[in-house]
């Protein structure tokens, strides 16, 4: 669930960088991105969601 406060680290995200969840994702479960982009990587095998704000 995304919080309220959240605003997708306008600030990195507007400077070209990735937002720190992301980037510090250990588990490369997190993307960022275009969402058409994100639609492809979705391949229906696997349990995917896409959040767009």
């Amino acid at each position: 669930m995304l919080t309220k406060a959240c605003d997708m680290c306008a600030e990195r995200t507007d400077a070209g960088k990735l937002p720190m969840c992301v980037q510090h994702c250990q588990a490369w479960c997190m993307y960022y991105g275009e969402v058409e982009e994100l639609a492809r990587k979705i391949d229906g095998t696997s349990r995917c969601a896409l959040l767009t704000r």
